[in-house]
């Protein structure tokens, strides 16, 4: 929110960071059932990664490259998948 709004502080940038690893990697995380919890966290940890990775690179194949249309893009993605997941679960 505060990278949205444009707000400068100093938290900003470790905020953004978090959020940029840990809502695609809880929004994937929910998808699987693993026994092995460290499994789970180095799959939807990776998966995160691979999902900022991806956005990333569409936004500059499309010539749309922006913070902030990437956070709201990151968000978008991880709803998509939870809304996926809660589909499946029907």
């Amino acid at each position: 929110m505060l990278a949205l709004a444009g707000a400068q502080t100093p938290a900003r940038l470790p905020l953004v960071l978090v959020f940029l690893v840990v809502v695609p990697a809880l929004a994937v995380a929910g998808t699987f059932c693993a026994t092995d919890r460290l499994a789970k966290v180095v799959v939807a940890g990776s998966a995160a990664l691979v999902i900022d990775l991806v956005v990333a690179e569409a936004m500059i194949l499309t010539g749309g490259w922006s913070p902030r249309t990437g956070l709201i893009a990151l968000a978008l993605v991880s709803v998509l998948i939870v809304a996926a997941r809660l589909l499946a679960a029907r």
